[in-house]
């Protein structure tokens, strides 16, 4: 029991802290490649790439754990359950669990504004992104708890 809330705990804290910063990459990738940034309705034409990464880095911080910790959270039980069932995730796990909560989180969000009556490249390509963000950072949590439950084995 006391091993699981660790998990979910972990996977709440540096959760969407990991998102976030894998988020900023992406954008900052992105805005180096095209004159504008359209996702959400929204278009940005962002001036230099850098600065746009780290404005995105720094002003995300305030708002990371409220969009992210439901669904870091959420990543976090499975993962607890798995390794309570079955012993530690492997990292690789992270794939289908990051998936997993993507969708879930993009249907709540409906980040990729998804319409009925098909599907645009900026669409698919904006769900693309928003999984590869949550599957960096269920991955990256998972090799947390594994050394973490490696150090607590350790000290027994």
């Amino acid at each position: 029991m006391g091993r699981g809330i660790m998990i979910v705990l972990i996977f709440v804290a540096a959760g969407p802290l990991i998102g976030l910063a894998t988020l900023s990459g992406l954008l900052t990738i992105l805005a180096s490649s095209q004159e504008s940034i359209r996702a959400m309705d929204k278009s940005v034409e962002p001036g230099d790439p850098a600065a746009f990464g780290l404005f995105i880095l720094l002003y995300g911080v305030l708002f990371a754990h409220f969009f992210g910790a439901l669904w870091a959270a959420l990543a976090g039980f499975i993962v607890a359950v798995r390794a309570a069932l079955w012993g530690p995730a492997s990292i690789f796990e992270g794939v289908p669990i990051g998936v997993l909560t993507a969708l879930a989180s993009t249907v709540y969000f409906n980040v990729a504004n998804l319409e009925a009556d098909g599907l645009e490249r900026i669409q698919i390509q904006t769900a693309a992104g928003w999984a590869l963000v949550h599957i960096v950072s269920t991955m990256a949590c998972i090799w947390l708890t594994r050394g973490w439950q490696a150090i607590a084995e350790a000290t027994r």
